[in-house]
């Protein structure tokens, strides 16, 4: 709620905050919505796959640790929070023993590398590993070859899943590594040369509901698996598999990379309840400028608002144009790192994405302007960021009013094009009165304004008592019927497992009301959020 008192010291600061801004400047409105909340954030991560693991380690000291502190470590660097490691394709001696672990996909290179950089990653707090394969071993597929027309050999399915099973098992007794997930195949639609494998979408059905998730299951290995990782305007290789529901039922995240077509709603796995991640996207250009981190800003924004998704990967870790390099004998940083930096280092794995009205505007120059905003929903803490595209001055004043939330202050974190040094730096709080802030943003530039928020609470034994969760003769779906003993206006929220937003109410001052459930929802648990009174209550629903 908006206070209708407003203290005359911080009236004071937004009256001077406001006078020092250009008569001419564009002016923008947002809107926050506190209580609009969307998907979790589970990270952000890259790959240190193939070669690029040889690559980061050949880095000499001191600035190895310098690359790994930038890259892994919160605090001192932008906090990536996952790591994709490759699934190396010639484990196997000629009698089966699991053996050859220096030989990595397919230029120099050994898995050995990749695990101990993310062992460095460990060190610096980072939790979530996962691996995609390039290729099967060769001898199981058709041409015999790491790639270029070669499937796997449905004779040798059940091989490959031994073998994935195995290659998980084995990373965490001989690295000490626990990997996450794994994938079933990187890129299906693409069978270059030096790596790929061709699936179509009712392979990798078959191969997940009768070979993978079996045996993953039988071996008690607790992973999840990861499929098709095709591009966005590709779904045709995971449709197969989210429509059997004895597939589905194997497969925790959809992925999708971000080469061809833009993010999308990708339905069919909300309705399963899975996660969506983006998992790899680069131009692979040497551009590092403000200007290229500023569209790879607009990109993350982009999955997160259109797409929906719960994490996002860029390709490499090092590389050229990519966040880290090492020319010279010298550890360079670019622009790049920067602007990725303001999602993966404020926005924490945890966090739940809340709405912002408009999510996009436009400034004096008709270049993008793209706003999103975060919360961490126990502590309160928040997040919005804000990359501004636009090469055209005078620059975009956005003035930014928060509905159902009033902090005191904001802190924002500014990298611009206009100071090269000016990278994820703190600049003076600004104070929040009524609800609203203002900011002039620089040109090519992005800003995060942190700050603290009130919790959402979830509370087992509310104050507001649900009578039932009862199925409807006029729906499809069931129906939540609530009789709250304190009737209070307030808002209704249902969430499916993904964290999607499926439905939201209005709660009317009545003692009892009845919250209609669309009969198109999928029967599946719901997570229903009530807030009313200045209370808040969270139940789990089965809509049937």
């Amino acid at each position: 709620m908006k206070s209708h008192v407003v203290p005359s010291l911080s009236s004071a600061l937004f009256l001077l905050l406001v006078a020092g801004v250009p008569r001419n400047a564009r002016g923008v409105d947002v809107t926050i919505n506190w209580n609009d909340v969307r998907q979790e954030i589970v990270g952000f991560g890259a790959s240190c796959a193939n070669e690029n693991g040889a690559r980061m380690m050949g880095v000499p000291e001191p600035a190895r640790t310098q690359m790994f502190d930038a890259l892994f470590d919160s605090v001192k660097g932008i906090g990536f929070t996952i790591v994709r490691c490759d699934q190396p394709y010639a484990l196997l001696d000629a009698s089966g023993n699991m053996v050859n672990w220096d030989v990595s996909y397919p230029v120099a290179g050994t898995f050995a590398n990749q695990a101990a950089i993310m062992k460095e990653a460990q060190k610096r707090g980072v939790a979530k590993f996962w691996a995609a394969p390039w290729t099967p071993p060769p001898m199981w597929k058709q041409s015999n070859q790491m790639g270029g027309g070669g499937s796997l050999l449905r004779s040798h399915y059940q091989d490959y899943a031994n073998y994935q099973s195995r290659f998980v098992r084995e990373c965490k007794a001989r690295y000490g590594i626990s990997l996450m997930g794994i994938s079933v195949q990187n890129e299906p639609q693409f069978d270059p040369s030096y790596g790929g494998c061709p699936w179509s979408g009712a392979d990798i059905r078959d191969y997940i509901r009768d070979y993978l998730g079996p045996t993953l299951k039988r071996d008690s290995v607790k992973i999840s698996i990861i499929a098709a990782e095709s591009n966005w305007n590709e779904p045709q290789y995971i449709d197969p598999t989210m429509d059997d529901p004895n597939a589905a039922k194997y497969v925790d995240i959809v992925g999708f990379h971000q080469y061809t077509g833009g993010p999308r709603i990708y339905s069919k796995a909300f309705s399963h309840g899975k996660q969506v991640w983006e998992t790899e996207m680069s131009n692979y250009t040497s551009d590092n400028s403000a200007a290229y981190g500023c569209d790879y800003a607009i990109a993350i924004w982009d999955n997160f608002t259109t797409g929906e998704v719960n994490a996002w990967h860029y390709w490499w870790f090092m590389m050229t144009g990519g966040f880290v390099q090492y020319q010279n004998n010298q550890l360079n940083l670019g622009k790049v790192i920067y602007f990725f930096g303001h999602y993966s280092k404020f926005v924490r794995p945890g966090f739940r994405r809340i709405t912002c009205t408009p999510a996009q505007t436009t400034g004096p120059g008709n270049g993008k302007i793209c706003i999103s905003a975060f919360k961490n929903l126990s502590s309160g803490r928040f997040a919005i960021v804000v990359a501004n595209r636009d090469i055209v001055k005078p620059q975009p004043l956005i003035t930014y009013h928060f509905n159902e939330l009033s902090p005191a202050v904001v802190t924002p974190y500014l990298t611009s094009s206009e100071i090269a040094t000016q990278n994820i730096e703190k600049q003076p709080d600004i104070p929040v009165v009524n609800g609203t802030f203002s900011y002039m943003l620089p040109n090519v530039s992005i800003v995060t304004f942190v700050g603290q928020g009130t919790p959402t609470l979830v509370e087992r034994k509310p104050a507001i008592q649900p009578v039932s969760t009862l199925p409807s003769a006029a729906v499809a779906a069931g129906d939540i019927r609530l009789h709250m003993p304190n009737p209070a206006v307030g808002t209704a929220t249902l969430v499916d497992l993904a964290g999607r937003t499926v439905a939201r109410w209005t709660v009317k001052a009545l003692t009892e009301q009845t919250f209609a459930v669309s009969s198109s929802l999928p029967r599946q648990v719901y997570h229903f959020y009530l807030t009313a009174a200045g209370q808040s209550l969270a139940l789990e629903v089965l809509c049937r």
